[in-house]
Parts: C-alpha cells; structure tokens; sequence
C-alpha cells in the first residue's frame, strides 16, 4: 500500500474516534437495540443460551440492513446492563467447564433421550499387523445401556450399519451425540454437503448432536 511508503505520514495521529486508553463508548439507540434483543432471546423458551454471539445473531434477524455491533461491544453493552450471567460452577468431573459445552441443556432440558456413539480404535495387539476397530453406544440416563461392536473400519458404511442394527435391536434415540470425524461428517476435501450418516440420521428422525471439536473427552 502506499500509504505504508509514504515518508509524510503521521504516526502518532489517531483517528479512532474515541480518547485513546478510554473505552470505545455506543449510542443509547445501540444500547436500546441490545437491550431489546435480549429481553426477546429469555423470553423464548426455546432459547437456553444467551451470550453476544447470540445477541448479534438476533441483531442480523430484527435489523437485516444494518450490520450488527463488534461482539466485544455487545459484551461490554451486556456488562454494563447487568445481562451478563456468572458462569456456573460445575462440580461434575469430565466436563470442560471452561467450554461452556452445554451437557446440562443436552442431557437434561432437549427432553428425549441421547444416545452418544463413537469409534474406537485404531488398537494393536502384539504380534498382529492388523489394527482392531470398535464402535461404541451409550446411554447415559436410566435406563443405562452400553454396547459394543468391532467394526472393519471407521467409515461411514459401517457406522450406518451398526447405528441400524441398534436402533432395531435396543432402542431408537431423539438425538445421537457423535464427534466430528469423517465418516459423520463427510469428505474433507469436498464442498460442504449433508454427508451420508447425517442424512441416515435425520431420515430416522434422529437429532445430531456434536461434540467440541479436538475434545473427544466432552
């Protein structure tokens, strides 16, 4: 850029509209608008988290011509307002509370069962060349249910395979927590589609539920 040669420019000019080392400050309309969206958002009873991600998403909904506040602003706005809830402490060990995973609203507040299915694997047994593939089912409410079966591969085929065998066998769930390894999801090379175990799952009226990706322990 050009303005980056120049030998005139001003270095210690600040254009940024607000005193330097003070806080960027908003309009009361801007305030208003959170404060709105917000009030909309715990009024729903659908809605079980409130945060500036969702606040702006809200924004981009009520006012499609007007692009939404920094989410750091709306944080700020939300802070000053008192519509900042305090993280609460999680006694439960297993849980990446510093993630903010939603296992409360998933196990407790969707109102149906969940069964979490993952694969296991690759695992060597000394002598043998061939690696050893399992894949797993759990059912961690009462009643209380775990299966496992070894599976050729971690594909996507065999994922559907055994996901039917279950769901005829035991029992269908409302919604099937996975992680976000390619057979669930598809290629990674490709453009993003519904790959083929998603649309097994949404044919038999089963909700995906993900895990936090790189955290298979959540």
């Amino acid at each position: 850029m050009n303005w980056t040669k120049s030998p005139t420019q001003d270095f210690t000019k600040d254009n940024r509209g607000w005193p330097k080392g003070k806080r960027r400050k908003w309009i009361k309309e801007d305030e208003e608008k959170v404060q709105a969206i917000h009030q909309q958002l715990k009024e729903d009873p659908y809605q079980f988290y409130i945060r500036a991600t969702t606040i702006g998403q809200g924004w981009r909904k009520k006012y499609p011509y007007t692009s939404p506040l920094p989410l750091r602003t709306i944080g700020r706005i939300m802070a000053d307002l008192k519509l900042s809830s305090k993280r609460r402490k999680d006694k439960h060990k297993g849980v990446a509370r510093y993630l903010c995973y939603p296992e409360h609203t998933i196990y407790t507040l969707l109102g149906g069962r969940v069964l979490e299915s993952d694969f296991i694997g690759k695992k060597y047994i000394t002598g043998r060349t061939k690696p050893l593939n399992f894949i797993a089912f759990s059912f961690k409410k009462e009643p209380k249910l775990r299966y496992f079966k070894r599976v050729v591969g971690q594909t996507a085929d065999n994922f559907i395979e055994q996901s039917e065998y279950f769901f005829k066998k035991f029992e269908k769930p409302d919604f099937m927590k996975t992680d976000n390894a390619l057979a669930i999801l598809g290629s990674a090379f490709d453009k993003r589609n519904i790959s083929k175990t998603m649309s097994f799952l949404l044919k038999n009226q089963v909700v995906p539920v993900f895990a936090i990706p790189r955290k298979p322990f959540s």
